[in-house]
């Protein structure tokens, strides 16, 4: 019900300003361009219009310009994650790897292909 009010009311200020407004007229150059005979209210309410505009565009770049940085952000958190993951992989791999100096024993048999030839291979 505030919202039809408030609605009302706008439109009515705005015939007001419409109604007390028209008759008056100014001349306007535009880029050399001269117009005259315009009324004053046409020239401020295409400024307004104009400004609309303008503040959509500067809306439209900030919001971009904010997913661009938060993309950015979530794949450096990303590449840290895993570099996280590789680097406990790799550590977990190094513990249960027999060190390179250790000779093979019964615990730890050398693996085909690592050095020796297998049997089978000339």
């Amino acid at each position: 019900m505030a919202r039809i009010i408030v609605s009302a009311t706008l439109i009515v200020l705005l015939a007001v300003l419409v109604a007390f407004n028209i008759r008056y007229t100014t001349s306007v150059s535009i880029y050399g361009a001269e117009l005259t005979g315009v009324p004053v209210l046409v020239v401020a309410l295409l400024s307004f219009a104009l400004g609309v505009v303008y503040s959509l565009f500067l809306y439209i770049g900030r919001y971009l310009g904010r997913a661009r940085r938060k993309g950015v952000e979530d794949r450096h958190r990303q590449i840290a994650r895993r570099e996280a993951e590789v680097s406990e992989k790799e550590s977990v791999l190094a513990e249960g790897a027999p060190s390179a100096q250790e000779a093979p024993t019964a615990d730890h048999p050398q693996r085909e292909g690592a050095g020796a030839p297998s049997p089978g291979t000339k």
